[in-house]
């Protein structure tokens, strides 16, 4: 049953405000019941991203927010199906993450029990910063997933796919240099499942755990365990 606040009709896109539709919070509260619990992982990143941050600053307060929401609308739905899932979404959303591979790259993480910053800033040449995805100095690694439309087909600014390249072997050289931790990659397809990806990372000389930290509580331990 739908509420009464649950139900909108303003859209950031003028022509759809004549329609009426399930305000974002309800509709990650189906997805999370309804979709696969990744599907809704991204969806909740992506808006809590355009919601809760402006460039790489956080609403900290908003965030807790819209989790505690989350968190009262599990509660009121006790014992119906999927409604874990709304707690482990709840829990689990980041603002941080920039596109959809990096929230399920995170979510593999998770899976796999590796314990892992998101958005680190690194000392860059000229007073500058990088940021990397994903930071565990304790592993000895840090790492980036990129979509192939990063480097094809994306040179609209007037530089080279050969050009960009070049230029993010240099980001890459100089992170690794300074931090003395080598950096690893992956894109789409070496995080389709959780045994894709623990080889990948295996490949590049990671220690795998393979199950979720057993630091995390039992109800998130056995959620991701049962997930793809």
């Amino acid at each position: 049953m739908l509420n009464d606040d649950d139900v909108v009709s303003a859209s950031p896109v003028p022509s759809l405000d004549k329609f009426h539709h399930t305000s974002p919070e309800r509709t990650l509260f189906d997805l999370a019941r309804a979709e696969p619990f990744s599907v809704a992982l991204v969806a909740a990143d992506a808006h809590l991203h355009e919601t809760a941050s402006t460039g790489r600053k956080v609403d900290a307060l908003q965030v807790a927010g819209w989790r505690a929401r989350m968190q009262a609308r599990s509660r009121a739905h006790a014992g119906r199906p999927g409604v874990r899932a709304v707690r482990m979404l709840a829990q689990h959303a980041d603002p941080r993450a920039e596109s959809p591979l990096e929230t399920i790259s995170r979510l593999r993480f998770l899976q796999l029990g590796i314990s892992v910053e998101t958005q680190v800033s690194v000392p860059a040449p000229n007073g500058n910063r990088y940021f990397v995805d994903f930071y565990a100095p304790e592993l000895g690694f840090w790492g980036e997933c990129d979509g192939k439309s990063k480097y094809v087909g994306a040179a609209g600014d007037g530089h080279s796919t050969a050009e960009l390249l070049y230029a993010e072997k240099r980001r890459h050289d100089w992170i690794a240099g300074t931090t003395n931790l080598r950096g690893i990659r992956w894109g789409v397809r070496e995080v389709l499942t959780c045994d894709r990806f623990a080889r990948h990372l295996k490949a590049h000389g990671v220690a795998v755990p393979g199950l979720p930290s057993p630091l995390l509580e039992p109800e998130t331990r056995g959620f991701l365990e049962q997930l793809p």
